[in-house]
């Protein structure tokens, strides 16, 4: 069985159409509709009652004094965790080693700065990451002992910082341009930490590039714009690809304004 979750559209759908027959056999026997018989609100009361049971809880357990188990049918957002958790970026871990989801959720790494790992900037989006690996793998979340657990930027940023080597980041199946721009510029992948413009939320960032070596004399650089995902960085290099072979690396060093860097001055410029 497939997966589900209490938001999927599917699960809507279904508890949707259950509740409109069930109230259709009802207004038969309580005629009147909104006027006085089986009410829009009573059918959606009864949507969200349906729905609690799906999730395996009790709703009135409360009035009754005693509780009435019920198996979870579907999974909710508590089932990976609590929701309210502190935070600012989250991941997916599996209980059992304590092993993260790694950026294209189709594997488990150790929770290292080595491996790449990109984490969720909310903890819906992990949770959905996470479905979609029980998905992939036709299992469910105590099965599969996930959890989801949120750090403070400061604890990310002991591990995001930092330049990722290519291999264990940038698959070639997934990858093969961004590759292909590290392999021309000798440089690597970076990870680091941004302010959304939009929603004023730190948010983590990658691209391509190098860290500065203060002790051995060497400036970093960014030979990619940052981007808030491995998806929109890989989009980019295949599009620019080109530009970066003109660049001569080994001759003339890390130019000192990039192509992108020149259309975003002039954009800039337009503008004002």
């Amino acid at each position: 069985m497939e997966p589900l979750h209490i938001d999927d559209d599917s699960v809507k759908a279904l508890l949707e159409d259950v509740a409109r027959e069930a109230c259709q056999r009802l207004d038969e026997a309580f005629p009147g509709g909104d006027g006085g018989g089986i009410t829009s609100n009573f059918q959606g009361l009864l949507v969200e009652v349906l729905g609690e049971m799906l999730c395996g809880r009790d709703p009135h357990f409360v009035k009754r004094g005693h509780f009435t188990a019920l198996p979870p049918l579907v999974h909710t957002d508590r089932s990976f965790g609590d929701p309210g958790q502190g935070g600012e970026v989250f991941f997916v871990q599996r209980k059992s080693d304590r092993h993260v989801l790694n950026w294209n959720e189709t594997a488990f790494l150790q929770p290292t700065a080595e491996d790449g790992i990109d984490p969720s900037t909310t903890f819906e989006a992990a949770v959905q990451a996470a479905m979609k690996y029980l998905r992939a793998n036709e299992t469910d979340v105590r099965s599969a002992g996930l959890q989801v657990v949120g750090l403070s930027m400061d604890s990310f940023r002991k591990h995001g910082a930092v330049a990722l080597p290519i291999s264990t980041v940038l698959d070639p199946n997934r990858m093969p341009f961004a590759r292909m721009v590290c392999a021309l510029l000798d440089c690597g992948v970076l990870t680091d930490i941004d302010v959304d413009d939009a929603t004023g939320r730190s948010v983590p960032i990658v691209g391509l590039g190098e860290r500065p070596e203060l002790a051995a004399g060497l400036l970093g650089y960014w030979a990619t714009p940052p981007f808030k995902s491995m998806g929109a960085l890989e989009d980019f290099c295949r599009v620019n690809v080109e530009n970066y072979r003109q660049v001569d690396y080994a001759q003339d060093g890390v130019p000192s304004q990039w192509f992108w860097e020149r259309e975003q001055a002039s954009d800039t410029t337009h503008r004002g």
